[in-house]
């Protein structure tokens, strides 16, 4: 009903934050039949004011509600008196507002020193230094990067997708490494990978992603093709002259 960017659900309410320059963010009464009712008025809005930076972006885990601003991200939690309390800020922003990933007990995103980082809003450890710093460095735009956690059978991947680069990055929680997902153009080339949503159906057990185009496709370790293209895969290691140089 009113205009946000992004929404999510805590403490029995719904959480949204508005689309403009402010740091506002509002929240519904609790209960399920009052999910509906957006009252811009008494304990149902608050600013989110460590600092005078617009607020981008919004998530929830099972405990708390994080804030992202453009310079800062602060961290709420159900109160009985205030309904949100805050309980911790950092100084580190939010570059591009979808990139931000859940990984259970902490966030991952691009902050506004183009570094990808995961923090629980107290501290933070960055992922992207120093494998992947110089290369996020020389990205010219990525605002448009968003973010998406792939749990698929050994890997735990957190990917990040650059639209306008044409890039897609990805993390493995379990090696520590970093890695490229590319897909093949028609003439076997490299280009960039298809994907633009992803979504784990959990009844199913499948692995989705829509395509530009509107098809779905899904993301199986049965595959013979790589959507009708031949499967291929790129591995660069170190050269190793075993002492003939």
């Amino acid at each position: 009903p009113l205009a946000f960017t992004h929404i999510a659900y805590l403490s029995q309410r719904f959480l949204a934050n508005d689309n403009n320059l402010s740091g506002i963010w509002q929240w519904t009464p609790p209960g399920p039949g009052n999910h509906n009712s957006w009252p811009v008025v008494g304990p149902y809005y608050q600013e989110a004011e460590a600092a005078p930076d617009p607020l981008v972006a919004l998530y929830c885990n099972a405990n708390e509600a994080y804030l992202f601003g453009t310079e800062t991200t602060q961290v709420y939690a159900p109160d009985a008196s205030l309904v949100f309390a805050p309980s911790a800020s950092q100084a580190i922003g939010c570059s591009a507002a979808y990139s931000v990933i859940n990984t259970d007990t902490e966030f991952a995103w691009l902050d506004n020193d183009r570094r990808l980082v995961q923090s629980n809003g107290r501290s933070f450890d960055v992922l992207s230094s120093p494998g992947m710093a110089k290369t996020i460095a020389n990205l010219t735009t990525v605002s448009d990067c968003w973010g998406v956690r792939i749990k698929f059978q050994t890997w735990d991947l957190l990917v990040w997708n650059f639209q306008t680069e044409k890039r897609s990055l990805y993390y493995d929680r379990i090696t520590q490494k970093w890695g490229e997902f590319r897909s093949l153009d028609q003439n076997g080339e490299w280009a960039a990978w298809l994907p633009t949503s992803y979504v784990y159906w959990a009844a199913q057990n499948m692995h989705l992603v829509g395509l530009s185009d509107g098809r779905i496709a899904e993301l199986t370790m049965d595959a013979t093709t790589d959507m009708g293209q031949t499967l291929r895969g790129l591995a660069r290691t170190a050269f190793t002259d075993l002492g003939t140089f």
